[in-house]
């Protein structure tokens, strides 16, 4: 039997919670499922100020308009995620910079950043990779010592936590996916953490499609009107309905994907000279903060993990590469960062199937396929 490379987790109570919605007639970008996903957010990350939006992209260039990027301004991006990260600040007009990533993680390097940051950097994204957190930390120090502005990249990191934060809550933004590939899902959908008061009017006017709405909902204003450039950011209701029937079981999905993905490093660490073929990723520093949204192995070169790829796929596992590198892409050369190792590294990262509704006995398959895959290696 074939093992997909993902299937979308269902609690099992998105039903009722879809029928409640749509009985109470709530079905745009205000109602009870939205209130109650805030109020979640509120207590497992500490903020209320959250923005449910219909994508991750969504809640990217929200991030954006937030910021204030402006043609002229420099933006310093990894060049090894998600092509949207870069199209919210390309929109903008902001010149991308692509710095390099830590070849262990797959996050962007702290040194890299540092070497590019010019009097034009306004912003810094840092991108949270399978459940592997940036060095935030670190990372906030640098941005408020030079008026720069840190945005979180955390479309990976649902309930993954870092130094005893969310991640997502340490940068003035972040931004969380809930696309079906996530750990937490709902189709479609995103939400964007404001954890800089400064920003928080902005944001809210910005989400509010260029109006000072939210204003006149508290009273503040008689009617509201025309600011700024803004759009239709907003969920709704009917997707907050599926998407509190996940956010309810996050701690259980994302200890579930962790056994499974302990059982991954364990069964591969069991194969014969399995390390003169690829490599394991590393142990995370702390366990307990690790959502498993990603198993990868590495190639010792891009050939090697090629052949495992085809090898793999050709028995029915779909094992998958990930994001090509932007500084290589032909849009992606328009702008600076030379990133030798994401190059490489990029070519050797192979994704393993993993989902909450896997077992052992699949991981173990897999395992004897690619033992036997490893002889057929030239």
């Amino acid at each position: 039997m074939n093992i997909p490379f993902n299937i979308p987790y269902i609690s099992g109570q998105e039903l009722f919670y879809l029928k409640t919605a749509l009985q109470t007639g709530q079905c745009s970008s205000e109602g009870l499922f939205i209130d109650r996903c805030k109020e979640w957010f509120s207590q497992n990350y500490q903020t209320s100020h959250t923005f449910l939006t219909t994508s991750c992209t969504d809640a990217l260039e929200m991030a954006a308009l937030a910021a204030g990027i402006k043609p002229g301004d420099e933006v310093i991006i990894p060049s090894w995620t998600h092509v949207s990260t870069a199209n919210a600040f390309a929109l903008r007009g902001a010149d991308i910079v692509f710095a390099d990533i830590n070849a262990d993680t797959m996050t962007i390097s702290i040194e890299d950043v540092e070497q590019k940051i010019s009097k034009k950097t306004k912003a810094i994204v840092a991108v949270h990779y399978g459940g592997y957190g940036a060095e935030v930390m670190r990372l906030r120090e640098i941005c408020d010592k030079r008026n720069i502005l840190l945005i979180e990249d955390a479309a990976h990191s649902i309930g993954a936590g870092i130094h005893g934060r969310k991640q997502g809550t340490v940068g003035h933004l972040g931004c969380i996916s809930f696309h079906e590939t996530k750990n937490i899902q709902c189709g479609e959908g995103g939400l964007l953490l404001v954890n800089d008061d400064k920003l928080l009017q902005t944001a809210e006017i910005v989400f509010e499609k260029g109006t000072d709405r939210a204003a006149f909902l508290r009273g503040e204003v008689p009617r509201y009107q025309w600011q700024r450039t803004g759009s239709s950011f907003a969920m709704s209701n009917l997707t907050a309905a599926m998407l509190l029937a996940q956010l309810q079981e996050t701690d259980s999905v994302n200890y579930r994907r962790g056994e499974l993905w302990q059982h991954y490093r364990e069964s591969f660490e069991n194969i014969k000279s399995f390390s003169e073929y690829f490599s394991l990723p590393p142990m995370p520093q702390n366990f307990e903060e690790f959502n498993a949204h990603v198993f990868f192995i590495k190639g010792r070169t891009p050939e090697i993990s090629l052949q495992i790829h085809d090898l793999l796929n050709k028995a029915g596992i779909s094992a998958r590469f990930h994001y090509a590198p932007l500084h290589e892409s032909p849009f992606g050369k328009k702008y600076s960062g030379n990133c030798p190792v994401t190059s490489i590294e990029s070519k050797c990262l192979l994704r393993m199937p993993l989902f909450y509704g896997m077992n052992f006995n699949q991981i173990e398959r897999i395992s004897t396929i690619l033992q036997k895959s490893l002889k057929k290696i030239r």
